[in-house]
C-alpha cells in the first residue's frame, strides 16, 4: 500500500463519492478534535510523522500547556530510522544548515523540531526521552527494509517505561483512533488525543486510515485467538 504522503494521484478516485463519505467520517471521530479528559499526566507520548505532522503534534503540545493548562512530569518522543521522503527534503532544503545538524531520520527530524520550539516556562524544564525504533526486515528484498509502525515504536517505548503511570498521547486525525487502538495494548490507562483534520487532507489518506485501523482492529483478534 501507498505511504500516506504518496496518495495524491489516487484522490480522484473518491471525487464523485465525497459529499458521501465526509459524514461517515465524521461519525467515525476521524475530522475532529479530540481533547484531553484529565489536567494531569504521568507523562505526554508525542507520536512520530511526517514533517508537517509533526510541526502539527508539536504545535498541539505548546497549545495544550499554553492554553489548556495541560501538565505532564516526562516527555517522550517516538520515532524511528525510516529515512527523510521527497517533500521532507523539500522542506529541509529551504532551511539554513550552517549551525545545525540536518536530520536524516523521522527521529532526528522530530528532536530537531522539538529543539526549535520556543517553549513555555516549564515545559523547557522537563527533560525529553527520545524512543528510536529500527527499521525491519523485508523478506522479499533485503535492500528495501520496512519502516517502524505505530506499534513498533510502542514496543521499543516500554522497554524503557515498564510502569508508565497516566499517558497523554498526541497524535492528530484521522489517525487518533487507529494508533490510540495501538497504544492500548502496551499503555492500559493511555489517552490519545489530537487536532482535527487538515482541511486540505485528502479523502484518499482517510480511506487508507479506516483500512488500518480495520487491520488493527483484526490483528489483535487474531492474536489474542
Amino acid at each position: 500500500p501507498k505511504e500516506r504522503w504518496g496518495l495524491k494521484e489516487i484522490e480522484e478516485q473518491y471525487g464523485a463519492y465525497k459529499a458521501n463519505i465526509l459524514p461517515m467520517l465524521d461519525d467515525l471521530g476521524m475530522r475532529r478534535e479530540i481533547s484531553p479528559v484529565e489536567s494531569k499526566y504521568d507523562q505526554l507520548l508525542l507520536l512520530g510523522a511526517s514533517i508537517t505532522g509533526v510541526e502539527f503534534r508539536v504545535k498541539y503540545v505548546l497549545d495544550l500547556w499554553e492554553k489548556g493548562g495541560i501538565r505532564f512530569n516526562k516527555i517522550s518522543l517516538l520515532g524511528g530510522k525510516r529515512a527523510m521522503n521527497e517533500s521532507e527534503e523539500e522542506a529541509l532544503n529551504e532551511l539554513d544548515w550552517q549551525d545545525q545538524k540536518r536530520p536524516k531520520t523521522e527521529l532526528e527530524m522530530m528532536e530537531f523540531v522539538w529543539g526549535n520550539k520556543e517553549l513555555p516556562q516549564g515545559l523547557q524544564d522537563i527533560e525529553v526521552h527520545l524512543i528510536d525504533a529500527p527499521m525491519k526486515p523485508n523478506p522479499r528484498d533485503s535492500s528495501k527494509p520496512f519502516r517502524p509502525t505505530t506499534k513498533d515504536t510502542f514496543i521499543e517505548w516500554q522497554k524503557e517505561n515498564p510502569n508508565p503511570g497516566s499517558c497523554l498521547i498526541i497524535s492528530s486525525n484521522p489517525f487518533v483512533g487507529r494508533q490510540h487502538l495501538a497504544a492500548k495494548e502496551f499503555v492500559p490507562n493511555a489517552e490519545t488525543v489530537g487536532q482535527p483534520t487538515d482541511p486540505g487532507d485528502f479523502v484518499a489518506v482517510h480511506m487508507r486510515e479506516i483500512a488500518s485501523w480495520v487491520h488493527e482492529v483484526l490483528g489483535g483478534k487474531n492474536k489474542t485467538a
